[in-house]
């Protein structure tokens, strides 16, 4: 088995090994490339994926470490970039991510430690993520004033620069010492004590002291599987993530030209001027369809064909909108309607109540059969066809399965010209 280096020292950059086996990777899955190889070393500096820490990264000599993980046979292996001959090799630890990873899943240990003393809620789980780390908190509720007193607690201790250390232990000794966390019978395991405060067992890389933390922003809580998950940074993730909500902030108050402090109360004032406003779309929207439904039942009328379904494709108009219009056609009794919407491929079938079709079976036959989805009621039915440009044909085939018409090749569609809409007089939209 691999010796573990960083178990007594998670600082260490550089070491010497021996490299005991090189094969090519194997496996099927994604993330195995047939030109990597499979390194395993007497002894190793380099972390695996493990208790929801990610790798380490590096080099072992001319070859890029790309992944570490672990194997129940082998040990610790080393995914590189190219083959290595057995024997010594010098190996090399990409700090800047490990003293990352250091700081993340210590501080993970202080937020871990002041939710259990603080207000009793254990942590059953810890992910260290590419830009943010999480705990998940077994716990009724969490309040946002339970959230603000324990990143004060965890920021004070990490004020207190508390030397930490790590120890090798027999878990049948850590069952009394360490009541609230679970270890597997009949092991050796590593401990983590954070001075006179805290202690885990872990076999995850940590700093010396927790002054190295930096500092610890507590920030999203969501619910996740009946538990609590919060999102969680440190040291100079925390940097980042108050860089970049302050530029966020700054620019809020730039566009919305207002203080900090005054913030909160422009981004209200603004949502409530966008509800107002959307009131007001929605009362235009919904004259609008009364309207378009006047014009087309007058148009049908002038046609002499009553009796005849009416069939229309607007240019651009979203399925909320013929919907509306669809409604208000079938208030008028005896009426059938194809609508459709040529911007996105959106119909609607609909019928006055009373009257022998099924909408719903004529939408599946007519729009699933041309490769589309929908369906609906006996009275009114939605769809989205595959290609809008068969909207022509697909509303004409409904049409002729409801009505057909009394000449081979004559169609009753008619399609909206927008503009010409909005121009035409209102009087002739009410037949006056």
């Amino acid at each position: 088995m691999t010796d573990r280096l960083y178990y007594l020292d998670s600082k260490l950059r550089n070491f010497d090994a021996n490299v005991i086996s090189a094969i090519r990777a194997k496996g099927n899955g994604s993330s195995v490339k047939s030109d990597h190889w499979w390194v395993t070393l007497d002894r190793t500096a380099f972390y695996p994926t493990s208790g929801g820490q990610p790798y380490d990264v590096g080099s072992l000599g001319d070859a890029e470490v790309t992944d570490v993980f672990e194997d129940a046979d082998s040990g610790i292996i080393h995914v590189t970039d190219r083959p290595l001959a057995l024997g010594p090799v010098r190996g090399s630890i990409e700090f800047g991510r490990r003293f990352d990873h250091m700081q993340q899943h210590t501080g993970s240990h202080l937020v871990s430690a002041a939710f259990l003393e603080l207000f009793s809620m254990p942590t059953i789980s810890f992910h260290l993520g590419h830009e943010v780390s999480t705990i998940d908190l077994a716990a009724p509720s969490i309040s946002h004033e339970q959230i603000r007193v324990v990143e004060q607690k965890c920021n004070h201790i990490i004020r207190e620069n508390l030397r930490i250390t790590a120890r090798i232990e027999h878990s049948v000794d850590l069952a009394e010492a360490l009541p609230n966390h679970r270890a597997p019978s009949n092991k050796i395991l590593r401990v983590i004590e954070i001075q006179g405060w805290n202690e885990q067992p872990c076999g995850g890389t940590h700093v010396e002291s927790t002054g190295e933390i930096g500092v610890i922003l507590l920030r999203k809580l969501a619910k996740a599987k009946g538990n609590f998950r919060l999102e969680f940074v440190c040291g100079g993730r925390a940097t980042r993530a108050a860089q970049h909500d302050f530029a966020i902030v700054q620019e809020a108050t730039r566009q919305l030209s207002c203080t900090f402090q005054n913030l909160p109360a422009a981004i209200s004032s603004v949502i409530a001027e966008r509800d107002a406003g959307l009131r007001v779309c929605e009362h235009l929207r919904n004259d609008m369809a009364d309207l378009q439904a006047e014009l087309l039942l007058v148009q049908q009328s002038r046609t002499g064909r009553r009796s005849f379904p009416i069939v229309h494709i607007f240019e651009n108009r979203d399925s909320e909108y013929i919907k509306l219009v669809a409604l208000r056609l079938i208030q008028t009794p005896g009426t059938v309607a194809f609508l459709g919407s040529r911007s996105k491929g959106e119909v609607v079938f609909a019928q006055a109540p009373g009257l022998p079709a099924d909408m719903n079976a004529l939408c599946r036959s007519v729009v699933l059969s041309a490769g589309g989805r929908g369906g609906g009621t006996r009275e009114l039915a939605q769809g989205i066809v595959k290609d809008p440009k068969n909207l022509e044909m697909l509303l004409t085939q409904a049409c002729e399965q409801v009505h057909p018409c009394p000449e081979p090749g004559t169609s009753r569609l008619r399609t909206a010209c927008e503009p010409e809409f909005v121009r035409r007089p209102r009087r002739s939209a009410i037949g006056g």
